[in-house]
């Protein structure tokens, strides 16, 4: 019987030392949570009132972060030192040398210089495919790499506190376009090593317009060069970074934008009937909404202007070359149905690349709209009346309130605001405009 009550004993013991333990841990989880609402309100509200902001210390940590990245991502970050300071010089080297080899690639392809080997001159023919050409190259990729080292240039704190909060599906995901650009860009640049070799051989053996001048051969050996640099090491890789960083940064809104849908949502649902207590739901949701606009600010302003090259990019080499085809049938020109095989091929990845991007940036607007629509419901409204004593008139200010905030949580190209409505407007245009070119090419091989 003793030994009966002392085990009993020791149960309850136990027992009480366990829920006083949870309760301490869940007293401490509760804390920190209140401390981490408390420091966004203290950022919100500096922000807010223009005052500086406060000094954080983080536990982030580059040797963790790309320890944690996937072997693709982490070796983008390696190359390119992107979590380098910005007064490195490894780092500010390889930047500059990148946009200046990528600026004369692109220059390369606006002249389209040709060589006479009969008279031994060089002739300037430009066309409008080359020319397309040369603007991806020469303006859009130096622009996307600039921009690029912009945003890391906090060694990437921002990617970190917007990537940790991602779910491992997410980041996987993201990650998967990356290494799909990545494989696309070592085929190429295996196929261009072996062609710069051979070029290289025949232009010093003189082999290789024998009859030009020697400064004609430096600038085909640059060209060359500069391909092959820019498929191995250089800006190529830069363009393929700006999908992933596009990927992360809409699941991140998207994240957040659906994190203050459900918590709004909860509370104007299954409030306490408190005095004003619907008030404070309007005020918390304004709070949230400004701390998730700081967090964003940064990726949508500088890697918006990476999106919108992109989405130049896939516009200019989807339709031109295209058109360009058709114009010279038109004056009388008929291609091999080769040729045409051969264009589709060229313009076929721009095009998924396009899409791609489209469908990752309209994400947190079509979570934003999803949000607006739980806003709409029953139960939802008749709380959101409450806060405007009934007045149907004024509750619709609410909702314009909400239309305004969304231009803080999507993306901008050129000014336009990426919606799904723009979507649809750019892919049905796309796929229009491309059936018909290839239908008109087709049916002149078939003359």
């Amino acid at each position: 019987m003793e030994r009966e009550e002392d085990a009993k004993n020791s149960i309850n013991t136990a027992e009480k030392s366990i829920k006083e333990s949870s309760k301490y841990v869940h007293a401490q989880q509760k804390s920190s949570q209140e401390q981490q609402q408390q420091n966004q309100l203290t950022d919100t509200l500096n922000a807010m009132e223009g005052k500086p902001k406060r000094k954080i210390t983080t536990s982030f940590k580059k040797k963790e972060l790309l320890m944690a990245l996937s072997p693709t991502v982490r070796r983008y970050f390696k190359l390119l030192r992107l979590l380098e300071s910005g007064n490195d010089c490894k780092r500010s080297t390889y930047k500059w040398f990148t946009i200046i080899s990528i600026v004369w690639l692109g220059l390369h392809f606006i002249l389209n210089l040709e060589a006479d080997e009969v008279k031994g001159t060089v002739e300037l023919k430009p066309q409008m495919a080359a020319v397309s050409l040369g603007i991806f190259v020469g303006i859009c990729i130096p622009i996307i790499i600039f921009y690029i080292y912009k945003y890391f240039d906090d060694q990437g704190e921002n990617f970190y506190q917007l990537w940790r909060h991602l779910s491992v599906q997410k980041r996987k995901k993201s990650s998967k376009v990356l290494r799909y650009i990545t494989r696309i860009i070592k085929i190429w640049a295996c196929f261009m090593w072996l062609v710069f070799t051979i070029i290289v051989l025949l232009l010093v053996f003189g082999w290789f317009y024998p009859t030009m001048e020697s400064w004609f051969r430096v600038y085909e050996a640059s060209f060359y060069f500069s391909i092959v640099w820019n498929l191995t090491w250089g800006g190529l890789y830069c363009f393929g970074l700006t999908f992933y960083l596009i990927a992360i940064i809409s699941s991140a809104a998207s994240e957040k934008i659906n994190q203050i849908s459900s918590e709004t949502i909860d509370r104007l649902t299954d409030y306490s009937h408190m005095e004003e207590g619907e008030i404070d739901v309007l005020k918390e949701l304004t709070r949230k909404c400004k701390v998730a606009e700081l967090q964003l600010q940064k990726g949508y302003k500088t890697v918006g202007i990476c999106l919108a090259q992109v989405v130049i990019i896939g516009i200019l080499q989807t339709v031109i070359p295209l058109l360009d085809i058709v114009l010279l049938i038109i004056g009388g020109f008929r291609p091999r149905p080769i040729a045409i095989i051969v264009l589709i091929m060229y313009t076929l990845p721009f095009a998924v690349g396009l899409y791609v991007v489209l469908s990752y940036a309209t994400q947190p607007s079509i979570d934003y709209t999803a949000f607006i629509h739980a806003c709409h419901k029953p139960d939802t409204l008749w709380t959101i009346s409450k806060c405007y004593s009934g007045n149907q008139a004024t509750l619709q200010y609410f909702f314009d309130g909400l239309e305004l905030q969304r231009q803080h949580f999507i993306w901008k190209a050129m000014g336009l605001p990426i919606t799904m409505e723009l979507y649809h407007r750019v892919i049905g245009s796309l796929v229009s405009i491309n059936l018909a070119s290839v239908a008109l090419a087709l049916r002149s091989t078939l003359i």
